[in-house]
């Protein structure tokens, strides 16, 4: 991107997911940036423009407030066939300041504003409903003391175009610390996209994207094992949304440029082999890949997550428009599942933020050069929407793994 040149929706989402992961050390976990980032988006206009916490808004957005709240209306009012985006906020009928009441006034069709705190029950069905049971209990407690919720759903539930099969785990190489127990891993399937590309931070590295039947390409990235997962999963988001929006972009690696040698990413040998004439060389690709799935709650505020802080902050002084304010605490939170298994890829995670009253609990013959990609350590994966309509989903990164533990092929 030029220097001057506004960013686009998805070129500002992978920015922010390299910012929420600088601090990656490796744990398997699953997040989405997007959730994260539709929420700052949604409760930057509470912020007093000019004020410091306007400023740490936008810079986390990376575009003015105004743009990125018309940008959340619009994912949010008009939805990707593969993934389910909602919101809401909800406040109690006791803190409805003016500041408040122009702040939910602002807020999209497609993020509800309540001026009645739900129950505990009415908010995990709300949960169950957005992410289609797959996060049946909100990650906040709502309590007697709860004054102001707002939250973000984001759920895809998909289909591979052609079902993985069954592999020994041992393809994924001797020393593979995600083959360890287990005895299957995947085959990643003929229409999916094999590569060896040059990432930005990751230098070569293994790449395996996955076609859904419903528009999401779930891509995985795997490096030398000795390369930081921020920078993999940085790398990641880039070259997903690339594949999504400019695939011929893609900076692949010829096959007869990389080293015959095992590795434990990458593998390539080379024999004789019967070849279309007038071929006198050829490339196979193969990668193998575990099931996996992913568990995660995220506390914002602990790890700092771009914008989260201030979105706090301007969400709490909303509230204290009035005279004798309460003293205020807060807490904000992502909770988030994901699994890959033979048949498809199924995600979600909600990002909610809650404020309440301080003091209350806290709940040819020719060559053929066959190349082998294995993803057998710790990797990334990303989630991109494609709508080859160019709407506003199309090369969104949705939903991001670091992949540290395996699953047995089978075990849904």
């Amino acid at each position: 991107m030029r220097q001057g040149q506004a960013m686009t929706l998805p070129q500002a989402v992978t920015r922010y997911a390299a910012q929420l992961h600088a601090g990656h050390t490796g744990g398997h976990a699953i997040d989405s940036p997007l959730g994260a980032w539709l929420l700052v988006a949604l409760a930057a206009p509470a912020a007093p423009p000019g004020s410091p916490a306007a400023a740490e808004l936008e810079a986390a957005l990376g575009m003015p407030a105004a743009e990125a709240g018309a940008l959340a209306a619009r994912l949010l009012g008009d939805p990707h066939p593969a993934v389910t985006a909602a919101a809401a906020a909800w406040t109690a009928p006791e803190v409805q300041t003016p500041a408040l009441r122009r702040w939910a006034e602002g807020l999209p069709a497609g993020a509800p504003h309540t001026p009645v705190v739900p129950t505990q029950a009415q908010v995990d069905a709300w949960a169950d409903e957005a992410t289609g049971g797959q996060i049946p209990r909100f990650p906040l407690e709502v309590t007697p003391a709860t004054l102001l919720l707002i939250a973000t759903a984001l759920a895809t539930d998909v289909r591979w175009r052609e079902p993985l099969r069954p592999a020994p785990a041992a393809e994924l190489g001797p020393d593979a610390p995600l083959a360890r127990d287990r005895t299957q891993v995947l085959t990643a399937a003929w229409d999916s996209d094999h590569a060896v590309v040059r990432a930005r931070r990751s230098g070569v590295a293994a790449l395996v994207a996955h076609p859904s039947t419903t528009g999401l390409l779930v891509v995985s990235l795997a490096a030398a094992p000795d390369v930081a997962p921020a920078d993999v999963l940085a790398d990641a988001h880039e070259l997903a949304v690339t594949l999504a929006r400019d695939p011929d972009s893609l900076d692949r690696v010829d096959a007869f440029e990389l080293p015959l040698a095992d590795g434990p990413v990458v593998g390539v040998t080379e024999r004789v082999a019967q070849l279309p004439v007038p071929e006198t060389h050829a490339v196979q690709h193969q990668a193998f890949l575990p099931a996996w799935r992913a568990e995660s709650r995220h506390d914002l505020l602990e790890l700092q997550w771009p914008g989260v802080p201030a979105a706090v902050v301007a969400l709490a002084d909303l509230l204290r428009d009035q005279p004798d304010p309460p003293p205020l605490e807060a807490e904000a939170v992502q909770a988030a599942v994901g699994s890959f298994t033979r048949e498809g890829f199924r995600a979600a995670a909600i990002t909610a933020i809650g404020v309440r009253a301080a003091g209350m609990p806290w709940h040819q013959e020719g060559l053929l050069r066959e190349v082998t990609l294995r993803f057998g350590h710790p990797h990334a994966v990303v989630a991109v929407a494609v709508d080859e309509t160019g709407g506003p989903w199309h090369g969104l990164p949705v939903f991001s793994a670091w992949v540290a533990r395996s699953r047995e092929v089978g075990a849904d």
